[in-house]
């Protein structure tokens, strides 16, 4: 049968049993054709001039599940595309450095001299140290969008106000429009921040005060034109990637078999 339809069905989590019911063969074939194309490179397949290959990009580490027990997934995305999807076996440098180095083997097959200018990244030390191994000269630029992810994971409900002038103050920094009025706005949160102790909850005060300290990993975006502030170019992207992951209830087998289907 034509693999086309159904592998587009695939795409919203259409089951393989409901494949071979309505196309035929045994949902077992619709697993591993699926499987089988993530034996391609998959920053080949998205990306075939070199001279489009991207200098600023965005990763992170997303949880999925393998026979029941954490499974992070590293993956890097530029331009609203995903340009690698790896499993680690764990977030240790060592892990996570093995599955980025996917993406700089498969760069280096289209282009031996690639070396992106700046990736977008959490504060896990992990990550930064296994990108700086793997790249040397880049410029890794601290997501701004956890800072307010924190915020909003420590507040309750009855601290709405205190969360609101706290949110505020955030998005007031982040919408500076050059890098001297982005470290000018950090400096007078920061005092105001001092004034509040007491008035706002420590642990909200706590954000602001770790913007302050790391202001200088935030302001370096301004440096370079196109650079990634935020991780948001990869949440948005594995959102459809965790939608059909719940759907299928994770991987069951080996992490080499969930290699080649998340990347397939």
């Amino acid at each position: 049968p034509d693999i086309t339809i159904p592998l587009f069905l695939r795409k919203f989590s259409v089951p393989y049993w409901g494949l071979a019911f309505a196309f035929k063969r045994n949902a077992r074939y619709w697993h591993r054709l699926e499987c089988s194309l993530g034996r391609m490179s998959l920053l080949a397949t998205t990306i075939s001039d070199s001279h489009l290959l991207p200098s600023h990009l965005a990763a992170d580490e997303k949880i999925a599940f393998l026979n029941g027990e954490q499974l992070p997934l590293a993956m890097i995305t530029a331009q609203n595309c995903v340009l690698a999807v790896e499993p680690s076996e764990s977030l240790k440098q060592e892990d996570l450095q093995k599955s980025y180095q996917i993406f700089k083997t498969e760069a280096h097959q289209i282009d031996s001299s690639y070396s992106p200018k700046t990736v977008n990244l959490d504060g896990w030390d992990a990550s930064w140290n296994a990108w700086k191994t793997l790249f040397p000269k880049i410029i890794i630029i601290r997501c701004f969008l956890h800072l307010y992810l924190t915020l909003r994971k420590i507040f309750t409900q009855k601290q709405v106000e205190a969360y609101e002038q706290v949110s505020d103050k955030l998005w007031y920094c982040y919408h500076a429009f050059t890098k001297g009025s982005f470290s000018q706005r950090v400096r007078r949160v920061f005092s105001w921040s001092q004034k509040m102790k007491g008035i706002i909850p420590k642990k909200m005060l706590d954000v602001l005060n770790k913007m302050y300290k790391h202001r200088d990993k935030y302001s370096v975006a301004y440096d370079y034109e196109g650079a990634y502030r935020t991780s948001n170019q990869v949440d948005r992207l594995m959102q459809r990637l965790e939608k059909k992951l719940y759907d299928m209830k994770y991987f069951k087998g080996t992490i080499e078999t969930a290699r080649l289907h998340i990347r397939g």
